[in-house]
């Protein structure tokens, strides 16, 4: 079966390159943005949805930029405070009867944001209640509500992957050439938010194991690219990064307190980065010899938070709270094999 190409395969074809061109030459477009919204219409670059690729058309623009095909007109910069995102501009409605343990919770699902009121509520959660209180996302979008019949409990968002970084790509060993061309497929898990009324014991790495089950099939049904691995960052000084081992994410290092673009930034602070792989066979389809990914030695998961949940959560015993028994035994004598 023929796959799809993407927007920025499209458009590094020579009849399109020449178009991308011929737009810019006469200044017939005077911003990105408008060029964007021309080919969109020209070469009718739509999603599933039947809406326009505006935000993918731009990223593609940029990266062939990047690569010398053209030289786009000037980013324009908004004002401080322009950027408006829709939202509810009231409190969400606390869930309620919340369980202690997620095997308790009624109806856990995620609910993928497609409608303007679906959006207004995520903002609104992000903006109020997410320890950056901000709800901007970069580049492809994929945006989940995580509900229940308690109410609402969370929300995640994913947006593009970090240019660079270095650990990430030292863990997954690309060349420079193999990140650009691949890069499309990580995914950054940018926002990752269990609202802070709520108090249940296993629910954030549930969600994450939701997460990875949904998100190859949503994307790649939005926006005709199935990704590869999830990112995602862990800001050591507020959590432990727990929930992400427990759902069997890698931690692979740390943040050099740079933004996206690898430029640093005086506001950014150092984050443990974890990864995800959405397939098996990783190495093999960016085509790296001798990869780094290996598997962690028998110490290095004894020693980490979050080993015994994450090999004896899921045991079914009858009755969640002897899991939880089971899982708080066999941590105390992986920490202490000696003892009584």
């Amino acid at each position: 079966m023929q796959t799809a190409l993407s927007v920025q395969q499209i458009l590094a074809q020579p009849q399109h390159t020449r178009l991308v061109r011929e737009l810019l030459e006469p200044k017939a477009v005077s911003t990105r943005s408008a060029l964007a919204r021309e080919l969109c219409q020209r070469l009718d670059l739509r999603d599933p949805n039947g809406d326009w690729r505006l935000a993918t058309t731009l990223k593609a623009l940029r990266d062939l930029e990047a690569q010398g095909f053209w030289t786009l007109p000037a980013a324009t910069v908004p004002p401080p405070g322009a950027w408006n995102p829709t939202r509810l501009h009231q409190r969400v409605q606390p869930p309620t009867a919340v369980p202690a343990c997620v095997e308790e919770v009624r109806g856990l699902q995620l609910i993928e944001v497609s409608t303007e009121e679906e959006l207004k509520l995520w903002n609104e959660l992000m903006i109020r209640e997410h320890p950056l209180h901000q709800c901007r996302l970069v580049g492809r979008q994929l945006r989940y509500l995580v509900a229940s019949e308690h109410g609402w409990l969370g929300a995640i968002g994913f947006g593009s992957a970090a240019l660079y970084l270095e650990d990430r790509d030292e863990w997954i060993g690309w060349t420079a050439t193999q990140r650009m061309e691949h890069l499309p497929r990580v995914l950054n898990m940018n926002r990752f938010l269990i609202r802070p009324q709520v108090r249940c014991e296993n629910l954030a790495s549930q969600v994450l194991g939701l997460c990875a089950r949904r998100v190859a099939g949503d994307f790649e049904r939005r926006y005709g690219l199935r990704p590869w691995l999830l990112e995602s960052f862990v800001d050591r000084s507020r959590y432990d990064g727990c929930c992400y081992k427990a759902a069997n994410w890698i931690q692979v290092g740390q943040t050099k307190g740079r933004g996206r673009n690898g430029r640093r930034d005086a506001g950014k602070s150092l984050k443990d980065i974890y990864l995800y792989p959405l397939v098996e066979n990783l190495p093999e389809r960016m085509g790296i010899e001798g990869s780094a990914l290996v598997a962690l030695d028998a110490a290095s998961g004894l020693d980490a938070p979050g080993w015994a949940q994450q090999e004896f959560g899921d045991c079914e015993l009858g009755d969640p709270r002897r899991t939880r028994r089971l899982v708080k035994i066999v941590g105390d004598q992986a920490a202490q094999p000696s003892g009584s």
